[in-house]
């Protein structure tokens, strides 16, 4: 596939026919195709290039070198892991710190849990028990009427 130009309008390849012009499918064919159209190597035609390497100074010529070949990238990505790294090491520490409080709290929070429930037993136990005085309460007042009855009828 030979491409022939990216503009703002779109991208096209062969004779010209636009294939997209939307901004995130243009990105993604550079993407796939590994495309710097920011990189001024990638940019420079033979000519230009050849009057560009005869003039430059040898400091610019060297940071061109790290921006073509990506090691400015992947320096500076470094650079950016590093820092994230330092970060997430600091987080960490700082976590390790809270969590002999935490872990006493969820102690905490187990042995209430635990209470909870033995509550909630105990509760359930005693409203059974509750319907069994009252049901053995109806059972005596029942055999008292049936005996006073029984007793009538003598």
């Amino acid at each position: 596939m030979v491409i022939h130009e990216l503009t703002t309008i779109g991208f096209s390849v062969g004779a010209g026919i636009v294939i997209s012009s939307k901004k995130d499918e243009l990105l993604r064919i550079l993407e796939h195709f590994n495309l710097q159209v920011d990189n001024p190597v990638s940019i420079l035609n033979q000519d230009m290039s050849r009057s560009f390497f005869n003039t430059t100074d040898p400091k610019i010529l060297f940071k061109l070198f790290l921006k073509a070949t990506q090691l400015q990238q992947l320096k500076d990505d470094y650079a950016e892991l590093e820092n994230t790294i330092h970060s997430s090491l600091k987080i960490i520490e700082s976590r390790k710190e809270c969590l002999p409080d935490l872990e006493r709290e969820v102690e905490l929070q187990r042995t209430n849990y635990q209470f909870s429930l033995s509550l909630r037993e105990k509760g359930i136990k005693l409203r059974n028990l509750r319907h069994e005085l009252t049901w053995a309460k109806v059972s005596h007042i029942f055999k008292i009427f049936s005996h006073l009855i029984s007793l009538k009828h003598l």
